[in-house]
């Protein structure tokens, strides 16, 4: 990792970048109206190089995490870091719209390493059961 990670939400300025990064891990570049209003992105010196969209539901207590996508060429500690990263974000996510469960959508295997970390929050034991990774689109 070469800088420092911060999570934040997406701006109006991200979005062409958060497009190019969505579009290079999902082979296709989504309509921004599919967007949710919940968008994080994880910068790493001015780079976006993470995001994340939570589509939730008014009066429905789980949430749902899907176009997660990491820069291209990361290794897997970068990879893992940056999803620390996002997960911390969508902690806060979770308290703000007080959901019970975040269910966390990503092509990525590294997510495996946070499954048992010891700083797991009330709400999160089950995250085995919540969370899932699926295989990379190939081209």
């Amino acid at each position: 990792m070469a800088g420092t990670l911060n999570c934040r939400q997406e701006t109006p300025e991200d979005r062409p970048a958060v497009l190019d990064l969505v579009e290079s891990v999902y082979n296709k570049r989504p309509e921004e109206k599919i967007f949710p209003d919940d968008r994080l992105v994880v910068e790493e010196d001015g780079n976006i190089v993470g995001f994340a969209a939570l589509y939730r539901l008014d009066d429905v207590v789980i949430g749902a995490v899907d176009w997660c996508a990491i820069e291209d060429g990361r290794d897997a500690a970068d990879t893992t870091a940056i999803l620390g990263c996002l997960i911390e974000g969508m902690r806060t996510l979770k308290t703000r719209y007080n959901l019970r469960a975040i269910m966390l959508h990503t092509p990525y295997d590294e997510i495996r390493q946070h499954l048992g970390a010891a700083d797991l929050q009330i709400g999160e034991q089950k995250i085995r059961r919540l969370s899932f990774s699926n295989p990379p689109l190939q081209t």
